[in-house]
């Protein structure tokens, strides 16, 4: 076996996997060092793109040859993340004091 067929052969974590893995973990950190970020519409959107950057940056180290395929997989993620988050802020009920009106309740 000649050295060049040994480089080629290396095991390394597809980026399929270590693209979204990295991209969950950035935006886990970025939800326990500044929860201000997932308030508003804006913050959501500052925070997609950190994760989507980070996830396709480490997802091109980890697979060179398929960035492109590994990045859109992370574009994917890290939509489907957002979109569900926007679903689930929506589902939610709002807090005792925010009623506009109803049977028992006088509009302002």
């Amino acid at each position: 076996m000649s050295l060049a067929s040994l480089e080629d052969e290396y095991m390394t974590a597809p980026g399929w996997f270590v693209g979204p893995l990295v991209a969950t973990v950035a935006l886990v950190v970025m939800g326990f060092v500044s929860l201000g970020v997932y308030a508003s519409i804006g913050g959501l959107f500052i925070a997609a793109g950190v994760a989507f950057w980070a996830g396709a940056g480490m997802a091109g180290i980890a697979e060179p040859r398929r960035w492109a395929r590994s990045t859109l997989i992370v574009a994917v993620y890290v939509g489907l993340l957002f979109t569900s988050y926007l679903v689930l802020l929506q589902s939610q009920s709002p807090p005792p004091g925010a009623s506009s009106g109803g049977p028992a309740v006088l509009r302002p």
